[in-house]
């Protein structure tokens, strides 16, 4: 387990789009905590530095959103399964 504190009175930029963190990260402009879907293909090219191997169980729970005429098509039928 992590024990992580952070005190700072720097200024600081946050995302509410992972991606966008993960490309900030990449160019620099700090670190970003990120899910390993996200993050794996720009770990495995060196784009960006996994720092640790510890890894965090979420828990979380993904989605599969589309609208109503979207659903019905055989190609997201197909998709779902």
């Amino acid at each position: 387990m992590l024990n992580l504190q952070l005190h700072s009175t720097e200024p600081s930029i946050t995302f509410n789009n992972p991606l966008l963190a993960l490309q900030a990260a990449k160019n620099g402009l700090g670190i970003a905590l990120s899910n390993i879907f996200l993050s794996s293909m720009a770990i495995e090219t060196g784009n960006i530095k996994k720092p640790f191997s510890a890894e965090i169980k979420s828990g979380a729970h993904y989605f599969l959103v589309m609208p109503n005429d979207i659903a019905t098509l055989k190609k997201m039928r197909l998709f779902k399964q």
